[in-house]
């Protein structure tokens, strides 16, 4: 008798709560057709693809999306009747990759990228692209490179910074291209290069200094042109009976611009 009335209970219990639970996972549509509740889909492996729930048709509230392996790929945050999300990216290993907002689908506000746990960038953007102060950083957390951009372009001061936090390398941009003055200092502080450029090409005077101060030699370029190739004939000529490491030591604004964190590494400064 007892044995009767658990298994009724029992019974009883799931007639109420399996209802429930497949409404919960039911994908469901109403009447005129839009999503509402609970959704939820699987990646051929068996795995999530994404979990979250619709309101009228839109996402609301904490949304989930996954790898292929199961890990989770990003936690989407809607905001209550607004079109703005915040996001928390991940990687396969379930690492930390970037926090930021999306309005609608383009990147807004401020954004955030980590490596290892540690800050390495952050960024602004309005409707999608980037606009104000952009940071990068040393692996150990010291500023690297700080740049301006306007409408996704490059515009302003950009400085690279040595770990001790005195300037290693500023260049004027302008429409995204080198335009102005450009300048490479040594670890001591002391110029090393100075450089011209007008709307990305070489112009003017460009002089190169030892580390103590002292003039080595100077270029003067016109459109990009050398005008004195006799001096850098003369320049190369030193610089290939060095040793390698020794002849990249003077370095070119624009090597370090198309690859900065290399070049640093090279140079064994971060």
């Amino acid at each position: 008798m007892v044995m009767r009335t658990m298994i009724s209970t029992g019974l009883l219990f799931l007639a109420m709560v399996l209802p429930g639970l497949a409404q919960e996972a039911g994908n469901r549509l109403d009447e005129n057709g839009q999503k509402q509740g609970y959704w939820e889909k699987k990646q051929p492996n068996g795995k999530f693809l994404y979990q979250g729930y619709f309101q009228d048709d839109k996402p609301v509230g904490e949304w989930k999306r996954f790898h292929t392996n199961g890990v989770l790929k990003a936690r989407i945050n809607y905001a209550e009747d607004s079109d703005t999300a915040a996001v928390t990216l991940f990687d396969n290993y379930g690492n930390k990759l970037a926090d930021g907002f999306y309005l609608g689908r383009e990147k807004a506000g401020h954004w955030v990228y980590y490596d290892k746990r540690q800050k390495v960038a952050e960024e602004n953007y309005v409707d999608g692209k980037k606009n104000g102060t952009a940071r990068t950083y040393y692996s150990s957390g010291e500023l690297f490179v700080e740049t301006n951009y306007v409408d996704g372009v490059e515009e302003g001061v950009y400085r690279a910074y040595q770990k001790s936090g005195t300037v290693y390398f500023e260049c004027q941009m302008n429409d995204g291209r080198r335009d102005g003055y450009c300048q490479i200092f040594y670890p001591n502080g002391e110029l090393e290069t100075a450089a011209f450029y007008r709307a990305g090409v070489r112009e003017d005077c460009w002089t190169y200094y030892d580390e103590n101060g002292r003039l080595q030699y100077s270029l003067e370029y016109e459109n990009g042109q050398v005008q004195n190739p006799a001096v850098l004939d003369s320049v190369e000529q030193i610089r290939y009976r060095q040793l390698d490491e020794n002849r990249n030591k003077i370095m070119d604004p624009e090597q370090f611009m198309q690859d900065p964190v290399q070049y640093m590494m090279q140079q064994k400064i971060r």
